[in-house]
């Protein structure tokens, strides 16, 4: 019998970029960049989107001045205005064509081996939703200051989050499903959270959405002075500790793993969409049908909704717990029975 192999998650990256002038030293370090991207081994659909935030000269302009070659993979985006960088990033999420999304700063690379890493491990299972890597931090000169590998598995992930208030994956690292992105609408634009919208985006994603490291040196991160935790360090701090406090309230690292694989099976979903599923209650408050053993385990995912059995919501629609996840891959195993269904609601 023939057996047909999956093909490769394609995928784009996302690579920011304002130069304020189109020096040499500013174009060789976006030069390279864009060659430790090019040059990875990866035999799936791979676009690179340069997303030019309004800089003065356009970015590409500077880069064929400096004789860079063009590629077909590389798809130049700019906006006429300086809006900032989580401007950039939303837009390079929408624009994005392809299964995952990967990130890259124009002053980093990444290692070869770093995209067939992460891709292995999403093939290798398909309840992941995000894989980073370990970090090298290295100097103007290319000198490496620090080495940051942290441990593998989602309990690991919400500790270093919960307990120690550390965002979880170096952000330049980070290879994760697009629709997830879409999902929790990509980079917040609140003030309380300038400067931090990675950590924000991540402790709502590793609430609801299995993560993964790949526990090896794959992404470089070159510390300048003009970096954001160098000029606004103590805006930093606070927003960091503002969502520290806030995740630390809702999450135990130690059972929430656990409650969401036990959810996902009293629900007969996968993983990743029974994540879909936590994420809609939380954010919307449907009233939702589902098994009664299942309500106690959903509390506890969400101590933060007051969730209860019943439907004293008059009028409002009955959500089959399939139509909230439809969007996201993934079989159900459908051992529900009928008599075991309860109404679920969450008041606004």
């Amino acid at each position: 019998m023939t057996t047909t192999a999956t093909p490769p998650a394609s995928i784009s990256v996302v690579l920011p970029v304002f130069m304020r002038s189109t020096d040499p030293a500013s174009v060789h370090l976006l030069r390279r960049a864009l060659e430790s991207a090019l040059d990875q081994t990866y035999p799936g659909a791979f676009e690179i989107l340069v997303i030019d935030d309004g800089s003065p000269t356009p970015v590409r302009d500077a880069m064929r001045s400096a004789e860079m070659p063009e590629s077909p993979a590389v798809r130049w985006i700019r906006s006429e205005r300086n809006d900032g960088l989580v401007h950039a990033l939303n837009t390079g999420i929408r624009e994005a064509r392809h299964e995952l999304i990967a990130r890259l700063d124009a002053d980093d690379r990444w290692l070869p081996g770093k995209i067939a890493a992460q891709a292995g491990r999403f093939r290798d299972d398909p309840d992941l939703s995000l894989v980073a890597t370990g970090m090298t931090v290295v100097d103007a000169q290319g000198r490496a200051l620090e080495e940051h590998v942290r441990h593998d598995g989602w309990e690991n992930v919400l500790q270093l989050a919960v307990e120690r208030g550390w965002c979880p994956f170096p952000h330049g690292s980070v290879v994760a499903l697009t629709s997830v992105h879409r999902l929790l609408g990509g980079y917040s634009h609140e003030t309380a959270y300038r400067h931090c919208e990675d950590y924000h985006l991540w402790s709502s994603w590793i609430r609801f959405f299995k993560p993964a490291m790949v526990e090896a040196l794959l992404y470089e991160y070159r510390r300048s002075r003009g970096a954001v935790s160098e000029v606004h360090r103590d805006e930093q701090m606070v927003a960091t500790q503002r969502i520290h406090r806030r995740l630390a309230a809702v999450v135990d690292w130690r059972t929430h793993p656990g409650d969401m694989r036990s959810l996902a099976g009293l629900l007969g979903l996968s993983l990743l969409r029974c994540g879909a599923v936590c994420y809609r209650i939380w954010r919307y408050k449907p009233v939702v049908r589902m098994p009664e053993r299942a309500v106690d385990v959903l509390r506890r995912i969400l101590p933060d909704r007051d969730l209860y059995i019943g439907d004293d919501r008059a009028g409002a629609p009955i959500w089959p717990i399939e139509d909230l996840a439809d969007d996201f891959p993934g079989a159900g195993t459908n051992h529900r029975t009928v008599d075991d269904n309860a109404v679920v609601c969450s008041p606004n």
